[in-house]
């Protein structure tokens, strides 16, 4: 991996010497919607129980809900699919991303996959599972992902947030478990490093401002510089819950989380932890778009609390490996 740095750094004749970092954490699935110029990633958020989000910028920070509440007419029950964006005139356009692994300390080697993992895989990686980290990515297997746009049901997402393509993404907070792709499928009981969050890298002129827009407004979220340190800043969207620890299952809101993450992104994957708590007792999934409109109208009160579930019970990792689409 270090002599692909020193490629990409070659090809560019010089290394970033302004950067902006954008941090997400939290079960999140990433479109890399690429361009010969200037790409974008649309980034999909699934409700789920207990959890709100929030943009953080080193002076201050924004929460989601506030955000939303500000919009004009904002009712009182929350909208669905609510698009926000990242934008700054100071980021470099990227056409892809390139993904990379740090040198020090040296970091596994990122290998985006999709389930199930091949007998190949297997054999190679309970050799040296440290070795690499994967990012789930649907359709395609080792960067040979279909080239398709993903289209998330509505009732299903949170909120979509683009930004503009990086210039490279890192793999973070790293989790051994098995991702199985099917309700029915084969648990191996061997556990791979899986990325639970990511890292974008963008060339910044450093003394551009940095917005967060929405349908009616637009917040300055740009991270403070200093004169002593390197032009290096960063911005964290981070989605979690309530720290509630469960005592029978510490993964349990870290399988809460996936398995809206998978049903969000149209597959029926599932995570085992090989503890014991791993086949779903009912394998069942939301309804369908024409399901959901068929269904009795709610009360008001339920109205608001629409894709959370009031008596889920959930873990405190909030760890789930996110996915990804179109990453190369």
């Amino acid at each position: 991996m270090a002599s692909e740095l020193k490629g990409n750094v070659s090809r560019e004749s010089k290394i970033i010497k302004s950067a902006l970092s954008i941090t997400f954490s939290g079960p999140m699935l990433f479109d890399f919607v690429t361009d010969d110029k200037a790409g974008l990633v649309d980034i999909y958020v699934p409700f789920c129980p207990y959890h709100e989000a929030g943009f953080y910028f080193s002076s201050s920070s924004l929460s989601e809900i506030d955000v939303w509440k500000n919009e004009k007419n904002a009712a009182a029950r929350r909208p669905l699919n609510i698009a926000y964006k990242i934008t700054s005139d100071g980021i470099r356009p990227n056409p892809k991303a390139d993904l990379i692994s740090s040198n020090f300390p040296k970091g596994p080697k990122p290998i985006t996959k999709t389930p199930p993992e091949s007998e190949l895989q297997q054999g190679a990686d309970r050799g040296g599972v440290s070795d690499s980290v994967y990012i789930l990515q649907l359709g395609g297997q080792d960067g040979a992902a279909k080239k398709t746009k993903c289209t998330p049901p509505t009732y299903k997402t949170m909120f979509r947030l683009t930004v503009p393509m990086p210039r490279y993404v890192a793999p973070l907070y790293c989790d051994n478990v098995e991702v199985l792709d099917s309700f029915g499928g084969k648990a191996s009981h061997t556990l791979y490093q899986h990325c639970t969050a990511l890292r974008f890298f963008y060339e910044w002129n450093a003394g551009s401002a940095i917005w967060l827009g929405t349908p009616a407004n637009s917040y300055d979220i740009t991270p403070s510089i200093f004169s002593h340190l390197p032009q290096m800043a960063d911005i964290e969207v981070r989605y979690e819950g309530i720290d509630i620890e469960d005592e029978n299952d510490p993964h349990s809101d870290a399988r809460s989380c996936f398995a809206n993450l998978a049903t969000l992104a149209g597959v029926e994957w599932w995570i085992n932890y090989q503890d014991g708590l791993t086949t779903p007792s009912n394998p069942s999934r939301p309804p369908d778009l024409a399901a959901a409109k068929a269904e009795k109208p709610r009360s008001v009160s339920a109205q608001r609390v629409v894709g959370h579930n009031l008596v889920s019970h959930t873990g405190g990792d909030c760890h789930a490996p996110i996915i990804v689409n179109n990453l190369a």
